[in-house]
């Protein structure tokens, strides 16, 4: 885990650890060594560290971020989106942790789910919780290793901030992402407050994650033409601060957050400026 007394890195940057080199593809001998690097240290960080304790305790403090309507609609636009090609697909989790997400594509109608983590710890506790349904596999992997198989719905969430997904979606894309299939993700973006808690925050964080910056949007746009949402933009702060003032998560400051929300998610250079955002990567069917 980094030293809390460490230099932090600037606002909209990566840290060192995850720096702008690692987001461009590496030659091959080099992006192995540094993907086992990156993956040993990510799966020390859950399995014998307290990243996602320190983290839930964090949210925890300003629980009307999470229960306010712009993060309930982006939730309901998340499992849409995801309801739409689940039934009868074959599906991929990347990062499945503790095998929620992987539960509910195989409650959806999934074909088959296979769901895999660096996580040992994650795995185990996915394993004892899900791993009586039918059709669902969790396993033990990195993002990085290649892949068998072809798959019509590819599902992450809060996973490619953590890899060098600049290497990994093309593959997945081009390999293992069938025709007429669908990559679907919810990742952390760049807001100036999810900004400052990687920088001052960072027992909450894992040495390589670093939220989706707008260059990374734009690059998602230009490769595959993606779709991405942004979630909580007013209504992030407006969130953290009513929870310190309101009892309920429904009210007039969150209320009136979200009708703004509504309208600034349509401009493109907020795309990255969520709290979070939706991406969306559709593959076209081959055509008779």
């Amino acid at each position: 885990m980094p030293d809390l007394d460490e230099p932090a890195p600037a606002l909209d940057e990566p840290s060192s650890a995850r720096s702008t080199a690692v987001r461009t593809p590496a030659p091959a001998s080099v992006h192995v060594d540094l993907s086992e690097v990156r993956a040993s240290r990510e799966a020390a960080a859950y399995d014998e560290g307290q990243v996602s304790e320190t983290c839930q305790r964090w949210i925890m403090r300003v629980p009307h971020v999470i229960g306010c309507h712009n993060t309930v609609l982006g939730e309901q636009r998340f499992q849409r989106l995801l309801g739409e090609r689940a039934s009868g697909a074959r599906a991929m989790e990347v990062g499945c942790g503790t095998g929620v997400t992987a539960s509910k594509l195989s409650s959806l109608g999934a074909s088959s789910v296979y769901a895999f983590d660096v996580s040992h710890r994650q795995i185990e506790q996915a394993r004892a919780e899900f791993g009586d349904l039918a059709g669902v596999t969790f396993a033990v992997q990195d993002a990085d290793a290649p892949m068998a198989g072809q798959f019509d719905l590819i599902v992450g969430r809060s996973i490619l901030h953590h890899v060098d997904f600049r290497s990994i979606l093309p593959r997945l894309f081009e390999e293992n992402l069938a025709p007429g299939g669908r990559m679907l993700f919810m990742e952390p973006m760049s807001h100036p407050l999810t900004l400052a808690f990687h920088r001052f925050v960072r027992g909450a964080h894992t040495p390589d994650e670093w939220p989706i910056t707008p260059a990374d949007v734009a690059w998602l746009r230009e490769r595959f033409a993606a779709r991405v949402m942004p979630i909580n933009l007013l209504s992030f702060p407006a969130g953290a601060f009513s929870s310190f003032v309101f009892s309920s998560a429904d009210n007039p400051l969150t209320r009136l957050a979200d009708s703004i929300d509504g309208r600034l998610e349509r401009r493109r250079r907020l795309m990255a400026r969520g709290r979070q955002g939706i991406v969306v990567v559709d593959r076209p069917p081959v055509r008779p």
